[in-house]
């Protein structure tokens, strides 16, 4: 009797080598993961988890690289050597920017000076006030290092001698003119100066500061006296000046002072202007203040040496949209202008609505909004240039996740992270999926490019890590972050709990092991002529004490099923063989603890029946 000879199916073997990173999109290729924790891009083209991250034994609410990792702590400021700073800070959030040898901290309005350089103050306030409503006052012309000129005539004198001075108010501006007996004429003076005397009022500012200067009380009569000391800006109240009491507004340079007198430019209307405010019957009941402001500003830079910043909504002076530059290399004034390179800048917007972050890249400072991006060139203030280009700009509330890697900045704007090289943002954020983020906080290290998002449909936060030599995305876990802060070649990581942890691994190591999981597409969908994977072979290496476990999932259906669980005894690789249960399309996920290395996966694929 002659039996049947069976046609033996055909039996084929696919082999992956190179596994991606994470895809969380509905079809991803081969060696790209659906779900990830812990995992990272460091042994590529092999798959393992992280590294053990590192703790700091202090604590911090906000930290700042400037010579060495300086941080604030219950309100104080701490340098790089732990040694207190002397500054007791308010309340709030912190932003802390350097510039030079300085850090500024915001809104604080404080400066801490952080290199020993042996002067005396380490720290201060950027802003500085003089205020009085009583003593008496004194303006009067005199020459540059403070001498006050002590024979100025109001009218030409008919019998002028050699020296002798007069004030020229014929014209549209006062001008001060001496006599000279060799020419026999009149000979302008080239530049004025005033010296405002009243007790205390240089004490709190500097030489070269500009000042805003109210006085309220003036009389009528000084008021064209006044107006050409310094840059008047506004002379409100028109029906008080008509009562002889207004408020002249202006700005002023200090040339020099001391402590009971400022040096200014400008020429004096009068020989002099004396007065007493207070409540007598000689006195003016009125007021002298003078005011070194830092502009109220949303987000703060450095760049090209000086301090930058933006404002949109309501200010000191009413509603603004405007970008400042401060002084070179002086982030206490932001009103110098003088018509020289060292000038302060301000520029008014026309694109309406919030900034949402600020940075300096490529040299220059960069300002967005939610849908353009404002860069301003030129190297100084005569010369600057505003360039406005309407494109993704960063979302609201991701002002920190600005960070630049490999000479390119990234950030996250509404529809996902973009990456701008100085041409046009791009997106480089697909692999994430269609899960909206928010309130993304990042920093780069390397060639990587770490950012802490929240995903309200999830209420929970995700650490993703781009490569963005390799261009892969990883997923490590819902570490809180609220800011990164990159010092050495060490990326810090300040958690919501004011943990301070270093993603290196330096510090204080964290004992314990690492656990992680991959989690794959569905395999077998793309598999033509019904054929299915009947079994599975993963080439790897554990470390000892190392845990894997390997779990399927069947047609789409819910829940998991236990394929196999290995414990690491020895240093060498390991061949996992696997027979998975018949079916369409499966996943796998790996899950473990400690150190892996995932070399390969083979598939064995075979030819299904008819109707298969």
């Amino acid at each position: 009797m002659k039996l049947p000879k069976l046609q033996q199916l055909p039996v084929s073997r696919q082999t992956l080598e190179v596994f991606g990173g994470y895809n969380h999109n509905l079809r991803i290729g081969d060696g790209e993961f659906y779900e990830m924790e812990n995992m990272t891009s460091g042994h590529y083209p092999v798959l393992s988890p992280r590294a053990p991250r590192g703790k700091l034994s202090q604590s911090a609410q906000a930290l700042v690289s400037s010579h060495g990792l300086c941080r604030v702590e219950n309100r104080r400021f701490y340098l790089p050597d732990g040694t207190d700073a002397g500054v007791t800070l308010d309340y709030g959030e912190k932003q802390l920017v350097t510039m030079g040898a300085y850090v500024i901290v915001l809104p604080d309005k404080v400066w801490i000076n952080v290199s020993d350089t042996g002067q005396a103050e380490r720290s201060g306030p950027i802003e500085a006030v003089f205020s009085a409503t009583e003593g008496e006052f004194l303006f009067e012309p005199c020459r540059a290092d403070g001498t006050v000129y002590s024979n100025i005539s109001e009218e030409e004198p008919k019998d002028p001698t050699d020296g002798q001075m007069w004030l020229d108010t014929t014209g549209e501006y006062p001008s001060l003119k001496q006599w000279t007996d060799t020419g026999g004429m009149w000979i302008a003076v080239a530049t004025g100066y005033v010296r405002v005397q009243m007790t205390g009022i240089g004490e709190n500012f500097e030489k070269g500061d500009s000042v805003q200067v109210r006085l309220k009380g003036v009389p009528l009569s000084w008021k064209n006296a006044l107006r050409f000391i310094g840059e008047v800006t506004r002379l409100d109240d028109a029906e008080a000046i008509e009562r002889r009491y207004g408020e002249l507004c202006a700005t002023w340079v200090i040339r020099d002072l001391s402590f009971d007198s400022l040096i200014i430019s400008g020429y004096l209307g009068l020989p002099a202007c004396k007065g007493k405010l207070g409540s007598g019957s000689d006195a003016y009941p009125g007021s002298v203040a003078v005011e070194r402001v830092l502009p109220d500003m949303d987000f703060v830079i450095e760049c090209g040496n000086r301090l930058w910043g933006c404002k949109y909504g309501a200010a000191r002076y009413g509603f603004v949209n405007e970008i400042y530059a401060s002084k070179l290399g002086d982030f206490k004034n932001f009103k110098s202008f003088q018509g020289i390179s060292t000038d302060s800048y301000t520029v008014s917007i026309g694109a309406d609505g919030p900034f949402t972050g600020a940075v300096s890249y490529m040299g220059r400072p960069v300002f967005f909004k939610e849908n353009c991006m404002l860069e301003v060139y030129g190297s100084y203030p005569a010369a600057y240039q505003l360039q406005v280009t309407p494109c993704e700009g960063v979302q609201a509330g991701s002002h920190k996740s600005l960070a630049i890697v490999d000479n390119v900045l990234y950030y996250k704007s509404r529809s996902g992270i973009c990456a701008y090289d100085g041409t046009m943002p791009s997106q480089v954020g697909q692999a994430l999926g269609d899960t909206l983020y928010e309130n993304a906080i990042a920093g780069g290290w390397g060639r990587k490019y770490y950012v802490s998002m929240y995903a309200p449909e999830e209420a929970a936060r995700s650490l993703f890590v781009y490569d963005s030599s390799r261009r892969l995305w990883h997923r490590e876990d819902a570490l809180p972050v609220k800011s990164f802060c990159f010092c050495g070649n060490t990326l810090y990581a300040l958690t919501e709990d004011d943990t301070i942890l270093t993603l290196d691994g330096s510090g204080e190591t964290d004992q314990q092991p690492v656990k992680w999981m991959a989690q794959t597409g569905k395999i077998g969908l793309q598999l033509p002529e019904s054929k299915y994977v009947s079994g599975l072979t993963l080439r790897l290496s554990m470390k000892l004490g190392s845990v894997v476990s390997v779990y399927a999932s069947y047609d789409s259906q819910p829940g998991w099923e236990h394929l196999y669980t290995l414990r690491g005894t020895s240093l060498g690789s390991v061949t996992l063989p696997l027979r998975p249960r018949r079916c369409d399309h499966m996943q796998l996920r790996l899950e473990g603890t400690g150190e892996m290395k995932l070399y390969s996966i083979t598939k064995t694929l075979e030819q299904g029946g008819d109707g298969q």
